[in-house]
């Protein structure tokens, strides 16, 4: 159990972290799902992701995107979450929550929860009292966006090609009547 963490908002100085910990939790989180060369293979784009971070966080598009990070206590950055208004226009769902990461040795401790809840409520603040989030349909942590009262959108689906592997993506949505998260039992 992590003994001490602090979540705050990133910076153009959390690029390089916010990069490894994205493609890090990526070759863990989709193991099984895309090939084992394309995970094993995917820090040789660290430079290149760490780039996207620097552009995403000194000029965020949308112009109110926001990242929040999550520090370990002499472990570094243990994972983030970013969100805004919707990329692309669906009817219901104004804002978006684009990603959201941890590291594998961090999940379980109540850190993805917090994520989630600085989010959302980050989202509540631009008037965004419903939101969205695109998932890969075989990703282990749907049960976790259940857990946090997501719903998956009936007829929001795409498919994707990732890695030389096709995907299905589909949506999770939360509204007025559930943007609150159950209690943790």
């Amino acid at each position: 159990m992590a003994s001490s963490w602090n979540l705050r908002i990133a910076t153009v100085d959390d690029a390089a972290a916010l990069a490894e910990v994205h493609l890090r939790s990526w070759q863990t989180a989709y193991r099984g799902i895309f090939s084992d060369a394309f995970l094993d293979g995917m820090m040789a784009g660290l430079g290149t992701r760490t780039e996207r971070w620097r552009q995403s966080l000194s000029s965020p598009t949308p112009a109110d995107s926001r990242a929040y990070v999550v520090e370990i206590a002499g472990a570094g950055m243990a994972g983030f979450v970013s969100g805004g208004s919707a990329r692309e226009v669906h009817p219901g769902y104004p804002g978006e929550l684009y990603a959201i990461y941890l590291l594998a040795e961090h999940r379980g401790q109540g850190i993805g929860r917090a994520l989630f809840g600085t989010c959302r409520d980050y989202l509540a603040s631009l008037g965004h009292r419903a939101f969205m989030l695109w998932v890969i349909d075989a990703n282990p942590t749907c049960a976790f966006y259940r857990a946090m009262g997501g719903q998956v959108v009936p007829g929001l689906t795409k498919a994707a090609t990732i890695g030389g592997t096709t995907v299905t993506e589909l949506v999770f949505g939360w509204s007025d009547a559930v943007v609150e998260p159950p209690a943790r039992a």
